[in-house]
């Protein structure tokens, strides 16, 4: 799921990011709240390879994936901000690392921090997640590397919608707890 408010300048990259994944088992879908900044219009160009588009307001972040991952038929999600892209064959190997680790309910990988022109700028890494060192703000999960099955998402009844400032953290917690 990609969410998106106001990001036209970053969308596309995003997008085409997730489509050029060369996996077939996608299932994409975008939602945007109400942007205006043409944002939609690029949402539209992409149409026919996106599988559920949803133009609809929503209060939170939060909500919006939820809106998204309530529309999901996967067994897998995740979810890249806008503003953010997946490195080619990521999709794959996420794939394959929970098809050999079943009893694996989530995973949380590295990254690297890019400008908008998509240069590299710093590598960034997740912790092991640790409920404690999350509560003492010692553990960071890097977002868009970060999968989950969704019968644990659903089990902990997705993201707190409450929540506008750490509603991934949240739903981290939820599910360790």
């Amino acid at each position: 799921v990609t969410i998106s408010f106001n990001q036209g300048m970053y969308l596309r990259r995003a997008i085409e990011s997730v489509l050029e994944q060369n996996y077939d088992n996608l299932e994409y879908i975008i939602v945007d709240p109400g942007s205006v900044d043409g944002s939609r219009n690029i949402i539209n160009e992409y149409k026919n390879n996106i599988k559920k588009i949803i133009f609809k307001p929503d209060n939170s972040p939060a909500e919006g994936l939820n809106n998204g991952f309530l529309q999901a038929t996967g067994e897998i999600f995740g979810y890249l901000n806008s503003d953010d892209v997946l490195y080619p064959n990521t999709l794959n190997k996420v794939n394959q690392y929970f098809t050999d680790n079943l009893t694996v309910d989530i995973i949380s990988a590295h990254g690297q921090m890019i400008n908008e022109k998509g240069e590299f700028l710093k590598n960034i890494y997740s912790h092991k997640f640790d409920i404690k060192q999350y509560l003492y703000e010692n553990c960071i999960l890097i977002q868009q590397s970060t999968f989950f099955k969704s019968s644990i998402y659903r089990l902990v009844g997705g993201f707190n919608e409450n929540n506008c400032i750490a509603w991934d953290g949240e739903l981290m917690v939820d599910i360790a707890l």
